[in-house]
């Protein structure tokens, strides 16, 4: 379901895909997932949600991801992880947020929360990616 423009992601999306393994919602534009949205997903065991344009995660927008090993959030707007927001994952051990807006403060939260995870961070200034751009030249103004 990569480049899609899904913009959000609501708690009946999967209800009938309750096989799935692997899930690509990568560059899709999505900004919020509402919570419970992945409980249908119990097999689901890799989750891609980079590049796209998420600014929270809740402490249910994972709920029900029992088989999760591997989620890439890389290259959103992330400034907001909620506590307990990976605790349903019994078989964790990665989760990559690079290029997002975590403080260090958050950072530390999240790696004292979660010892066990292999969490993946970088300190970035968030870029506009190419196809913001592109858009925003369509509509009739100028990147420099």
């Amino acid at each position: 379901l990569n480049n899609n423009r899904l913009l959000s992601i609501n708690e009946n999306l999967f209800a009938n895909l309750t096989s799935l393994v692997i899930l690509n919602l990568s560059d899709c534009f999505i900004s919020s997932i509402e919570p419970n949205s992945f409980k249908d997903l119990g097999f689901l065991t890799e989750l891609y949600l980079q590049n796209n344009d998420l600014t929270t995660i809740g402490a249910s927008t994972f709920f029900g991801l029992r088989e999760l090993n591997k989620l890439n959030l890389d290259n959103n707007m992330i400034a907001t992880v909620e506590s307990n927001s990976f605790d349903s994952f019994k078989n964790f051990s990665q989760i990559s947020l690079i290029g997002n807006e975590l403080t260090p403060e958050a950072i530390t939260a999240l790696q004292n929360e979660y010892p066990q995870l292999a969490l993946i961070f970088t300190n970035t200034v968030k870029k506009m990616r190419i196809d913001r751009i592109k858009i925003l030249n369509k509509l009739g103004n100028k990147s420099k």
